[in-house]
């Protein structure tokens, strides 16, 4: 009613026990991502969890909180992110699992009803190269990502020492259409800006969703 105090009123749209009755399993440990990626009609949100019992991709019903589980692999501890192209929803995960593709970024298909193979979207010899690290890309790695248009954003994250070649790394990079990496920011560069910086970013997912009907 107005005039009112403008408080958020939360409501649950799954419980553990809904995660349980879909995977299956009685575990009481899960660990779910941060933050979700809304689907491209904007009706459903997707997550990742990487504990054992209900590790992989999910997808929830904004309104009918029905979960499902769309991808059962227990290293998907990056925050998605959605592109969509002709009813279809691209959702990229940091790599590894079924694709081998550690430190890398990976992407499955959804159209709604089914969902296609984890594949590889970014190999990590890709952005060993980016990076010119010779071996393994640390194990802590891709975490936050996000797309605007056709451009995919994300979020490069390590604990490595200040010692480490690969400290400088954390920042925000891009992975544009045409295939092409780019830095938007870096460790050195938001520290010298903003001071002692946390290795954790938190994003925003840019969406558009067309509304129809009448003005008012």
């Amino acid at each position: 009613a107005i005039p009112g105090d403008g408080t958020d009123v939360f409501t649950t749209r799954a419980t553990l026990a809904n995660l349980q009755s879909v995977a299956g399993s009685a575990s009481t440990s899960n660990n779910l991502a941060r933050q979700f990626a809304w689907s491209g009609d904007g009706q459903s949100i997707y997550f990742n969890d990487s504990s054992a019992a209900y590790g992989g991709l999910w997808k929830l019903g904004a309104l009918s909180g029905s979960p499902q589980r769309l991808m059962a692999e227990d290293d998907t501890s990056s925050e998605p992110a959605v592109r969509t192209t002709a009813g279809v929803d691209q959702i990229f995960l940091s790599g590894g699992g079924s694709t081998g593709n550690v430190g890398g970024i990976d992407v499955v298909a959804h159209n709604g009803t089914t969902t296609s193979a984890r594949q590889v979207a970014v190999s990590a010899a890709t952005l060993s190269d980016f990076f010119e690290v010779s071996g393994n890309m640390p194990s802590q790695r891709v975490q936050s990502l996000t797309t605007v248009g056709d451009d995919l954003y994300f979020i490069f994250y390590t604990n490595a020492s200040s010692t480490k070649p690969e400290s400088r790394y954390p920042g925000v990079y891009r992975y544009d259409a045409e295939g092409r990496l780019s830095k938007v920011v870096n460790k050195t560069q938001r520290a010298a800006a903003l001071g002692g910086v946390s290795l954790v970013v938190d994003r925003l997912q840019s969406r558009t969703i067309a509304v129809t009907g009448t003005s008012g």
